[in-house]
C-alpha cells in the first residue's frame, strides 16, 4: 500500500523567536481599554482620555464644564487583534504578571 503523506508531513521544525523592538518605537499612554470580539478572537482597543482643563473662578469653571457637553474624548492610540487560540496564554501571562508585581501607589516608576 502506498503512503499518502505529502512532503509537508515529513518535515517539521521549531524556530526560536528573537524579539526586536525598533529604537524609534514610541510608547503611548493608555488609561482606558475596550475589548471587542468576533468569531476569530478579540480586539484590544487602547484609549487615552485626557480630562478637560477647567480652571478659573467658579463661574468660569461652570462655563468650561458646560462647553464639554458632559463628554470627554477617548482617543484610540492602539488596536491589537489577538487570535482565539492565543487568548488563554495572554490571560495567564497577565494574571501571573499582576500577581508578581507589587504596585506602590507612591512610587514614580518601576525598578524592573
Amino acid at each position: 500500500m502506498k503512503d499518502n503523506k505529502s512532503p509537508r508531513d515529513e518535515f517539521s521544525f521549531e524556530l526560536k523567536v528573537e524579539h526586536e523592538v525598533p529604537a524609534d518605537l514610541g510608547t503611548t499612554y493608555a488609561n482606558h481599554l475596550v475589548v471587542s470580539r468576533d468569531k476569530y478572537g478579540v480586539f484590544l482597543n487602547f484609549f487615552e482620555i485626557c480630562p478637560p482643563i477647567i480652571v478659573g473662578t467658579k463661574q468660569e469653571r461652570e462655563s468650561q464644564y458646560a462647553a464639554t457637553g458632559g463628554k470627554v474624548v477617548a482617543k484610540c492610540v492602539a488596536r491589537i487583534a489577538v487570535s482565539q487560540s492565543r487568548i488563554p496564554g495572554l490571560i495567564r501571562t497577565l494574571q501571573t504578571h499582576s500577581k508578581s508585581t507589587a504596585v506602590d501607589p507612591t512610587s514614580e516608576g518601576s525598578e524592573e
